[in-house]
């Protein structure tokens, strides 16, 4: 009896040790994703967008940040490195000055990086600045209108 208690739990220890073991390879691996590319959805190869612009792509299964690297006029011969950082969301506001650029994006997790999307070309043009400001002539920025105000602002 004694033999089959020490059997029994030398059985149930292993199988405790192999579980968590188990369990906790999540912790250590990581989804490989060096074969993936990430989607661009803004901007478009050969887009002009203003100064200040949302950069926004799809998330990629399996990473966890994405490298986003801007060079300016190209990758091949840089003048300047716009922006080369590593983000954890999948888009971000920029604001860059007007030029011509190139833009590529891979994803990352904690041992894998994918492959770099196809380098694009777009420009950044600048926006007259009267387009950026709205007067309003009504309401009078005094006046106070009920909730339920159906009228019309000029």
């Amino acid at each position: 009896m004694k033999q089959i208690l020490k059997s029994f739990y030398l059985f149930f220890s292993l199988m405790t040790i192999v579980l968590f073991g188990m369990a906790s390879c999540n912790d250590f691996i990581e989804e490989d994703i060096s074969g993936n590319t990430p989607v661009l959805i803004l901007p478009h190869a050969g887009d002009t967008i203003s100064e200040f612009s949302n950069f926004i792509w799809k998330e990629l299964e399996g990473a966890t940040k994405y490298r986003l690297e801007i060079y300016s006029p190209s990758f091949s011969s840089p003048n300047f490195i716009a922006i080369d950082t590593v983000l954890s969301s999948t888009d971000v506001f920029l604001s860059l000055a007007p030029n011509r650029y190139q833009l590529r994006l891979r994803g990352l997790n904690n041992g894998y990086e994918s492959l770099a999307t196809e380098a694009i070309d777009f420009w950044v043009d600048t926006i007259s600045s009267s387009l950026l400001h709205i007067d309003l002539l009504l309401p009078l920025s005094t006046t106070y209108y009920p909730l339920n105000f159906n009228g019309q602002f000029a």
